[in-house]
């Protein structure tokens, strides 16, 4: 609301000689449906809320970025949009989101699992609700929690690297598969019970080197015709 009297100074405002007197703009809330009558010289102005129509996509982006930024997620997570840039931005976002997800986790398993269970298994073996070798329940503090993980975004690439981060002492076997969301121990113990049950029943698994696999597959669809292709083709070992 402003005033159009330049004489009407309101109860804030001092006139100075020489200086241009401000106008007088009180602040008035308004009540839903309430009718206010306006003094004389006093005029109100509405609050422009038109949205800008002609940039409508890119106020709407940015509002969404804005909102993924205060989330912490990605845009193309927040949108659903597949469209939302290059392939190497969305890589990067979502490795940043998920991250940001493995932290969270970690610290809920600090601050609450880890706590949780120390009481439960010291008041377990007080009361006798399980039988343990040793009564100390110190001894069985040191466990593991494993939080859900996110298939990776490039598994091809992700896999070489894995590979050769244990090749190159990086990383272990252990780690990775707890990066993957899985156990190494349990790995080894049911891919020995596999190697046991494919014995027992005569089954050949074993897929072969990729490359020569590749050959095959080339060979199947016509585009080996050379003699030196349909040899190395003939090299490689069939199943008996």
């Amino acid at each position: 609301m402003t005033n159009t009297e330049p004489d009407i100074i309101g109860p804030d405002d001092v006139a100075v000689s020489g200086e241009q007197t401000p106008q007088y703009k009180p602040e008035i809330n308004l009540a839903y449906s309430q009718i206010l009558e306006l003094d004389h010289g006093k005029s109100l102005s509405a609050l422009n809320l038109a949205f800008p129509a002609q940039a409508f996509d890119q106020t709407t982006k940015a509002y969404l970025q804005s909102i993924a930024a205060g989330l912490f997620v990605s845009y193309a997570t927040l949108t659903a949009d597949p469209n939302s840039g290059n392939s190497a931005n969305i890589r990067f976002s979502s490795i940043v989101e998920r991250e940001h997800y493995a932290q969270i986790q970690r610290w809920f398993i600090k601050s609450f699992h880890t706590r949780v269970y120390k009481k439960w298994i010291e008041t377990a073996i007080l009361y006798g609700a399980i039988t343990l070798p040793s009564i100390n329940a110190e001894d069985y503090y040191s466990v593991t929690f494993r939080s859900t993980r996110h298939s990776t975004i490039d598994p091809a690439k992700d896999l070489r690297a894995y590979v050769e981060a244990i090749q190159n002492g990086l990383a272990t076997r252990t780690q990775v598969c707890a990066e993957m969301g899985g156990d190494f121990m349990e790995n080894i113990k049911q891919l020995a019970i596999e190697e046991a049950e494919i014995k027992k029943y005569g089954v050949n698994v074993n897929m072969g080197d990729p490359k020569q696999i590749e050959i095959a597959n080339q060979e199947a669809s016509g585009q080996i015709t050379t003699p030196d292709e349909q040899a190395q083709l003939q090299s490689i070992p069939r199943p008996e």
